[in-house]
This record gives C-alpha cells, sequence and structure tokens, in this order.
C-alpha cells in the first residue's frame, strides 16, 4: 500500500500563531505593568508624606528594606533564558533558510525572526515590573486597596486627589496625545470592522494607559480593561504593520489583542476568547478559534506567572450551600440582561450611543444625500470631514478613468451644489491613490486598478434606475482609503 504524501506545512498559519502567542504575552505584562502603575499613582497622591520620607532621610531604613525585598523577589531567570533561546532560534531559523537548509521560505523565515525579536522583548519586560512591583511592596498596603489607603489619608485628599489625577489625564489628552481620547474597546472594534487603525499604535497605547492610570490611581471612575485591550490591539496591528500581513490577518490578530487584554485583567481564558470571538470579531469559524484561544490563554498563564505582581483580583472561597440557590442565579441573569436591554435602549433614545459610522440616505433640495449618524453629510457638497488632530492636509492628484472621465476635485468645500454643474458620471474629492509609506495602498495592488474599480461600481449604479443624485462615502466598504462617489442621474 503506497503512503499518503503529507500535507505540506503552511507557513503563514505558523507565524500567526505565533504572532497571537507574542500577543498573550504582551498582554499579560501589559495588566501587571498597569496594575503596579495604578498602585504607584495611589501612592504619590494618597501617600506622598510617607513616600518623601523615605526617599529623602537616610536614616529611615527603606533602603535596606528594598534591598532586602529586592534579594528575596522571584526573579524567574528562567523567562530570560527563554528570550535568548527564542532569539537565537529565530536567528537560526532566518540563516538555515537563506542557505536553503530547511524547507522554510525566506519571507516566513524573516517574518518568524522579527516575531522571535518581539517575543524576546516581551518577556524582559517582567523584569520593570518586577522592580516596581517590588518598590510599591516596600511600603505598607493592605488588602482592601484603595479604600483602606483613604482611611489613612486626610479628608482633603479625598476631594482634591481625584481632581489632580482628573486634570492631569485631561491636559495629557488634550496637548501630549490627543488621539488617546476614547473608551479603548472601541477603537479595536472599528479597527476589526471599519479598518480605522489610525489610533492603534504603540505611542497611542502608551498614553491612554498613562491617562487611565492617573484617573483610576487618583480614585477617578473608569475601567482598567479599556487601555489594556488598547494596548492589545495596538501591538497586534503594529506587528501586523511590522510584518506586511493580509489585511484579514491583521483583523484576526486585533481580535486576538482584545481577547488577551480581558484575560489578563480578569484572570479569565474563556471570558476574552468568547468576547473577542463575539464582540470584536464576529465570527466563529475554527481558522479564527484557534488563534484567539491560543492569545487568550497566554495573557491569562503570563499574568498568573507575575504573582502578587500582576494579580489585582483576591480569590474567594465559594461553594453551592442549596440547589435552590441555582434558580436564584438564573434569575439574576435574566434580570440583568432586561436591564442590559432597558439601558441601552435608554442610551439610544437620549441620543448619547449614535452609530458613528453609520450611513442613512436622507433627502436634500436636488438629489439624496448620504450622511452619518448626527448628521455630517458625507457627499463632496457638504463639509469636509474634520481632520485628525496633527495630520497634514494633503493636496489631491486627479488621475484619469475610463471612458473619458475625470476625477476633478470641486468646490466641496464651498457648499454650492458640487453635483450641478459637474459633468455626468463625475468622481469627486477623496485621497490620492498613494498613502505616506507605500505608492501601492495595502488591499489593492495597483492604482491604476483602483480607479477602474470606482469607474465599474459607478457603471453599475447607474445602470440602475435612477432619478436622483447619489453621493457615497466608500471608506466603509473599501481597504484603500475613503473615497466619495458622486452619480448624476441620466439627462433628459
Amino acid at each position: 500500500m503506497q503512503r499518503k504524501p503529507s500535507a505540506p506545512i503552511s507557513w503563514e498559519h505558523a507565524v500567526v500563531l505565533t504572532v497571537a502567542a507574542v500577543i498573550g504575552v504582551y498582554a499579560g505584562i501589559a495588566a501587571g505593568l498597569f496594575a503596579q502603575s495604578i498602585r504607584f499613582v495611589q501612592l504619590v497622591l494618597f501617600r506622598s508624606g510617607e513616600l518623601w520620607k523615605a526617599l529623602a532621610e537616610p536614616g529611615a531604613g527603606w533602603r535596606d528594606l528594598f534591598e532586602q525585598q529586592l534579594l528575596q523577589a522571584h526573579w524567574h531567570l528562567e523567562f530570560l533564558a527563554t528570550a535568548v533561546l527564542v532569539l537565537a532560534a529565530a536567528f537560526g531559523v532566518e540563516k538555515l533558510s537563506e542557505s536553503r537548509r530547511i524547507r522554510v521560505p525566506l519571507l516566513q523565515a524573516q517574518r518568524l525572526r522579527a516575531v522571535g525579536m518581539a517575543g524576546s522583548f516581551g518577556l524582559v519586560l517582567y523584569y520593570p515590573l518586577l522592580l516596581l512591583a517590588t518598590f510599591n511592596g516596600t511600603f505598607h498596603q493592605g488588602d482592601s486597596g484603595l479604600y483602606g489607603i483613604l482611611l489613612e489619608a486626610p479628608k482633603w485628599k479625598w476631594i482634591l486627589a481625584p481632581a489632580l489625577g482628573a486634570l492631569a489625564a485631561g491636559l495629557l489628552v488634550r496637548y501630549v496625545s490627543p488621539e488617546s481620547g476614547g473608551h479603548g474597546v472601541v477603537e479595536v472594534i472599528e479597527g476589526v470592522h471599519a479598518g480605522r487603525r489610525e489610533h492603534l499604535r504603540g505611542r497611542v497605547a502608551i498614553w491612554k494607559s498613562l491617562a487611565a492610570g492617573l484617573v483610576i490611581g487618583s480614585g477617578g471612575s473608569a475601567g482598567r480593561e479599556g487601555p489594556v485591550v488598547h494596548l492589545g490591539g495596538a501591538v497586534a496591528a503594529s506587528l501586523g504593520r511590522l510584518l506586511s500581513l493580509p489585511r484579514e490577518q491583521i483583523t484576526l490578530l486585533l481580535a486576538c489583542g482584545g481577547g488577551a487584554g480581558i484575560a489578563a485583567s480578569f484572570h479569565a481564558p474563556i471570558a476574552g476568547s468568547m468576547f473577542a470571538l463575539e464582540i470584536i470579531l464576529g465570527d466563529f469559524s475554527v481558522s479564527s478559534f484557534t488563534p484567539i484561544v491560543l492569545a487568550s490563554v497566554t495573557a491569562t498563564v503570563t499574568a498568573s506567572a507575575l504573582g502578587e505582581a500582576g494579580n489585582d483580583l483576591q480569590a474567594e472561597q465559594w461553594t453551592v450551600g442549596h440547589p435552590a440557590e441555582i434558580v436564584i442565579y438564573i434569575l439574576m441573569g435574566v434580570v440583568a440582561g432586561i436591564c442590559g436591554i432597558v439601558y441601552i435602549r435608554a442610551v439610544a433614545m437620549g441620543g448619547a450611543g449614535q452609530d458613528r459610522g453609520g450611513i442613512h440616505p436622507q433627502r436634500v433640495p436636488g438629489g439624496v444625500e448620504y450622511r452619518k449618524s448626527g448628521g455630517s453629510p458625507l457627499s463632496a457638497a457638504g463639509p469636509e470631514r474634520a481632520a485628525r488632530p496633527g495630520a497634514r492636509r494633503r493636496r489631491h492628484r486627479c488621475r484619469s478613468v475610463p471612458d473619458g472621465r475625470s476625477c476633478p476635485r470641486s468646490g466641496g468645500r464651498s457648499g454650492d451644489g458640487a453635483g450641478a454643474a459637474a459633468p455626468s458620471g463625475s468622481i469627486r474629492g477623496g485621497r490620492r491613490f498613494q498613502r505616506r509609506r507605500s505608492a501601492k495602498a495595502p488591499g489593492h495592488p495597483d492604482p491604476r486598478g483602483r480607479a477602474r474599480g470606482l469607474a465599474e461600481l459607478e457603471g453599475r449604479l447607474r445602470r440602475t434606475e435612477m432619478s436622483e443624485r447619489i453621493c457615497l462615502d466608500l471608506s466603509r466598504f473599501v481597504s484603500w482609503g475613503s473615497e466619495r462617489l458622486t452619480i448624476e442621474p441620466p439627462s433628459n
């Protein structure tokens, strides 16, 4: 009986799984760093007198205590050894692939080398986390957390400290990093479904975590899972851009980052996986399930390995005293679900929960205009989009399209019926075909093919029965940037 040849190894899938594991490591380390940063802010704001006395007075004995606790800390040298081995293996695979001694494509070997470097750096981040945790541990802190600190602090700090924390966070978001505003989870969801990844950068994630740490550490009302989810998404987006992965794989890695952030924050890998599959990605396929579960489990294991340095949740002993308690829990779940529905509908009715990306047609004098929720028009005749903070204004470049039509950038800013004086079937406005870093935008390899695609879409719309002008924003439907397409009805 002839033996069947084994299936070839999918190196792209192997790279995605490796990146998912690296994202989990970063999420676990980030959760620990974020928790310790919050404790440090609490020390600075509520126990500033004790902190200054320990650091300024030589005879306080704090340095001896700090050195003693450093010697007794769990340094986990296996993390450093693992980082060195991963780094050596990554470079070794690349060298062997270049000499063709192993059957690994050179592109995938280079990607594995980059992933190995990123993973090694993530493991080394454990040691700054250990130093910060040891520093915080030299000051007495009860098991009750912020509540216990407040009981020992003066009454005037109860009001002044949250105000100072909110003021510092507001100034940071207003003047240092305006992109850092927002919840964090919403940006990851928009990066998955709308392709908006401008807020998923490493610098933005660091400033957002710092602002959230100031608010939470000072006693403000904010959640700690948002910045960790955002940081996981930023790591995923950065690695996807670094490795030049396809859009589908970057989208999957963004979901891995979000699930890993939830899993590391609450030590709940199943909850993190279900959150990423149901809320962020909306896909339960097997190809999506494996990397997300791997990232969530890796994040939980990393956060658990940090011990007291990364664990901010206290385990409670709980048992079922009577079977009737299960019925109570079921009723509690039903009531909580009803309350959630009522809350969501109340927010929607109040106007605070408007869909920022929804497109809705509205009749205007002279045609139909597509508007976002909230009323901002998407046609060239309406007001321009608000530019992102710090973004440069780009000069528009016109390129010819088939059938002799052109794409002039006409008076969209003046607001005077842009479609009235234009030739039939013109494409108005939009960004130039090149992006800042590449002449060929991702998702569409040829800019001329992009113009042909727009012309084909225009032709299909014009072949339908239309009697009114249509202004359509394509940024929600295509991956190669923002385009506004204006279709004029055929003249009688």
